[in-house]
């Protein structure tokens, strides 16, 4: 599994610049493993489906007004 750091992330929420209050961010990128094995194969033949991507942020919290409580907590059960 290739790893790559990211040492500059830019995270932006609804236009609000929040990336110096960014700890650290994990990108997880994970494919469904699809059996396309034809008769008469010697061996198991896969193709990568459909995607199931995600990503998590750790935050320095911070109160201030156009900041990281203030952005992301009336986004809590939104659609």
């Amino acid at each position: 599994m290739a790893t790559l750091v990211l040492t500059n992330a830019q995270v932006l929420v609804n236009a609000v610049d929040l990336s110096t209050r960014v700890r650290k961010v994990t990108v997880k990128m994970t494919r469904e493993d699809k059996d396309m094995t034809a008769m008469g194969a010697s061996g198991k033949a896969r193709l990568a489906g459909l995607g199931d991507d995600s990503f998590e942020v750790e935050w320095n919290q911070d109160f201030a007004a156009a900041n990281v409580d203030a952005t992301l907590f009336p986004l809590l059960g939104a659609a």
